[in-house]
């Protein structure tokens, strides 16, 4: 049987997917739209920076819950994307989240980011697209790290174009003390991962760093909330 609803301005039939407004006398702009409760995600600005053969793309959230995480799309064009990355959301929050991302271009050209959240139900929001002109230089080691503040004492190191060599990855407190290290055996390239941090470790700032005993080292700082 059909479905129907009244109200004060109208009716609707489900079956028919029909609806009837009432009262209205002169014309104004409205729509119908089914009720639904959108991604819970307020985008702030999103950037996309040059640095020697590779693009980093921060942003940041004002407000997210229930988001799964962020999706990195690239474009060379401003309408034709393709999916580049992804970052796992750090949690639910009210406050301000930033995060980051690295593409390794291998090519000049103008190039188009964008960044989708998804939430656990593949619900998306679209952040706004950034748009960067890439001129290729001399590549340099660089590292990131996100989601910084950290969330769950877990944290992703992504460091880009680092020789293929076994590295010693090390967190200090900040009296200097090592409360964290791990040796990752590096082919070459961009590194990547994801470090869960002691559980004993108090809210405040630390460093990491990531270094091959002789040419490279570097270093990074981040929060624990």
């Amino acid at each position: 049987m059909a479905q129907t609803g009244e109200s004060p301005f109208g009716s609707g039939d489900q079956a028919s997917n029909t609806a009837t407004r009432t009262g209205v006398i002169n014309f104004s702009p409205f729509a119908v739209a089914k009720g639904s409760i959108p991604l819970p995600i307020r985008f702030g600005d999103i950037k996309a920076v040059y640095k020697n053969h590779y693009v980093q793309i921060d942003w940041y959230s004002l407000t997210e819950m229930n988001v799964d995480h962020y999706e990195i799309e690239r474009s060379t064009d401003g309408r034709n994307f393709i999916l580049v990355g992804q970052v796992a959301a750090s949690g639910n929050s009210i406050s301000r989240r930033d995060y980051s991302w690295i593409d390794n271009i291998a090519t000049d050209g103008i190039f188009f980011y964008r960044v989708i959240a998804v939430d656990a139900d593949q619900k998306s929001t679209y952040s706004n697209i950034t748009r960067i002109n890439v001129s290729q230089q001399t590549p340099e080691p660089a590292i990131i790290l996100y989601p910084n503040p950290v969330a769950e004492k877990r944290i992703t190191v992504q460091a880009g174009y680092m020789p293929a060599a076994s590295y010693r990855l090390a967190v200090y407190d900040q009296a200097g003390r090592e409360v964290y290290q791990k040796t990752i055996e590096h082919t070459g390239g961009t590194i990547t991962q994801q470090v869960q941090l002691p559980s004993s470790l108090s809210p405040g700032l630390y460093n990491l760093s990531v270094n091959d005993g002789r040419n490279i080292k570097l270093t990074k700082s981040f929060v624990i909330k």
